[in-house]
């Protein structure tokens, strides 16, 4: 164990201390978690290049295996955990039989005539999270979590009025829609339009843009006349509450004071 009273001397121990100290400082800065929009780049990256089915094979394993786990999230709820733990536990009895079969086979003839699976197995099994892992996992999270929470509040006070009336209407159709059909089926046909509608999208990008502008365009104008009706409104009815608040200040001026004895 390293002493500080045995420093050479010609160190002395403010410079030791200050070291001490960047040491401890950088090593926080190292492990320290902060948000990085740029992480969530490369999954975003990802999951276009699924919706948009640039390489089939992989878009089709995505939909297949998200439409099974839904589906098995629905059945099998309730029965999962059974599930989880009778996999590991057969799958350990297994192993320990083949272990204990190549034990005595060996002290048997003398030679390990079976191979031994954790040799080229157990060093790929074994599931660790490195340091560097770990801090981009938490970035990532960390990220995720105060985008989506910016989103929602910019949302809920109205921000942006186009996205709260977006956000509004899909609340609403997403309402309308639970209380018709059950949750899994929600599921499902939102993975199935996730999959489908962004590469119809791109497909017919003109005919849909010249669409959603023509839309638009009628949307802006019927909330803009609703807009000035709504400002004339509110201006009559500002002119008729001065207009009475006036007529009552002339009345109590006008009417006789009464006369002192």
């Amino acid at each position: 164990m390293t002493d500080l009273n045995s420093a050479p001397a010609n160190v002395c121990p403010e410079s030791l201390d200050r070291g001490l100290v960047s040491d401890l400082m950088s090593g926080l800065k190292k492990s320290f978690v902060k948000e990085d929009p740029t992480l969530l780049t490369p999954y975003v990256h990802t999951a276009r290049s699924l919706t948009l089915w640039h390489n089939p094979l992989h878009s089709g394993i995505a939909l297949g295996s998200i439409l099974v786990s839904i589906l098995i999230a629905r059945y099998l709820a309730q029965d999962l955990p059974s599930l989880l733990l009778g996999t590991v536990f057969y799958a350990t009895l297994l192993n320990l039989v083949y272990k204990l079969a190549g034990k005595l086979v060996q002290l048997a003839t003398g030679t390990e005539t079976l191979p031994d699976a954790h040799r080229s197995f157990a060093p790929h099994a074994r599931l660790a999270l490195t340091d560097d892992q770990a801090r981009h996992v938490a970035s990532v999270l960390v990220t995720s979590v105060n985008g989506t929470m910016r989103g929602v509040t910019s949302i809920v006070l109205v921000e942006d009025l186009g996205k709260t009336l977006m956000a509004l209407a899909g609340i609403y159709v997403a309402w309308t829609l639970a209380s018709w059909m059950a949750t899994t089926t929600i599921l499902l046909v939102a993975t199935v339009l996730v999959f489908a509608l962004p590469i119809a999208y791109d497909q017919n990008r003109e005919v849909v843009d010249a669409q959603r502008a023509i839309v638009m365009q009628l949307v802006n104008d019927k909330l803009g006349v609703a807009l000035e009706k709504s400002r004339s409104l509110r201006q009559d009815i500002t002119s008729k509450l001065n207009a009475t608040v006036t007529s009552a200040t002339t009345t109590t001026e006008a009417a006789p004071k009464p006369k002192e004895e």
